[in-house]
């Protein structure tokens, strides 16, 4: 029987993706203060980041929509930050004109 998680030493995907915010909020964000909205926030960008080791990830409408309106409420440009594997995807969220 193996342990559970919180017995071992092994970090999770949420533990990797929390530490991975932190290292960019201090990269891209030093001495900004932190706001409830999105996962990261620069003077310019408000970023919607999302990180796992499985071999799909989705993109949900809801996380869309939802970065798209703070940004919008807080006057940044919403970002979302997408990592699978070893690589990493970020774009900017725009809403289509019809």
């Amino acid at each position: 029987m193996s342990k559970p998680k919180y017995l071992t030493n092994d970090e999770t995907v949420r533990d990797k993706s929390i530490k991975r915010e932190k290292a960019a909020v201090r990269t891209i964000n030093s001495g900004a203060h932190w706001i409830d909205k999105g996962d990261l926030k620069t003077e310019e960008y408000l970023i919607e980041h999302k990180m796992t080791e499985k071999k799909s990830i989705s993109i949900d409408l809801e996380v869309v929509e939802k970065i798209f309106m703070e940004a919008t409420l807080t006057g940044k440009t919403p970002i979302l930050w997408y990592e699978i594997g070893d690589y990493s995807f970020v774009g900017k969220v725009q809403r289509r004109k019809k």
